[in-house]
């Protein structure tokens, strides 16, 4: 469909004046590699299963959890103590649809039982969860190419949790850190882990 429109609307740029497309395929741009402004690829989203996921993240037993109470300061521990303090007003908080979670219903025990089983996330009620408007804050969960791939050819995918929703409600902290630290404050989670 997209497809469709960008070929239907291709002859309308033509009637700019100096605009040549007669060597455009857009059939190919799908093919194509994007590079981003530091000159790394961009990697599409891709639904996930534990055997693309298990092997790029930590070994169960091996490192370890910080306790960010402990090793920050400042600032960055006055907002993990506290995380509401840091809330937008009331009037200014955005509900938002919350992002795709690309996990098949097939595969949505294993991921979840994998990633309780590493200390990724944990599980609460969706009662206890953040709510705008009487709607639950809810993020969306997806994997990239690590461009590696298992000994048994399964592609490894590097887990992204993508926290927008929850990032929008609170006020900036600055800095490089800035919201990222939402998803493990105190109470303040995003992910619901529901069979």
């Amino acid at each position: 469909m997209l497809l469709e429109g960008i070929c239907h609307d291709l002859p309308l740029i033509e009637l700019w004046k100096g605009v040549s497309l007669d060597n455009f395929d857009p059939k190919k741009l799908w093919s194509q590699k994007m590079i981003n402004s530091y000159g790394e690829e961009v990697h599409v989203a891709r639904s996930v299963r534990w055997e693309n996921l298990s092997d790029s993240l930590r070994k169960e037993g091996i490192g370890g959890i910080l306790d960010a109470v402990e090793v920050c300061e400042e600032g960055l521990k006055e907002f993990i103590l506290h995380p509401a303090e840091w809330l937008k007003p009331p009037l200014d908080r955005v509900w938002m649809k919350p992002p795709r979670v690309m996990v098949s219903s097939d595969n949505w025990d294993e991921v979840v039982e994998g990633l309780l089983r590493r200390g990724v996330c944990g599980m609460m009620p969706l009662s206890d969860c953040f709510h705008v408007d009487d709607k639950p804050i809810l993020g969306g969960l997806f994997g990239v190419p690590k461009d590696e791939v298992t000994k048994d050819g399964v592609e490894i995918l590097r887990l992204i949790m993508d926290l927008r929703p929850i990032n929008a409600n609170f006020l900036a902290l600055g800095g490089p850190c800035f919201i990222l630290w939402v998803s493990q404050a105190n109470g303040i989670s995003t992910y619901v882990l529901t069979r």
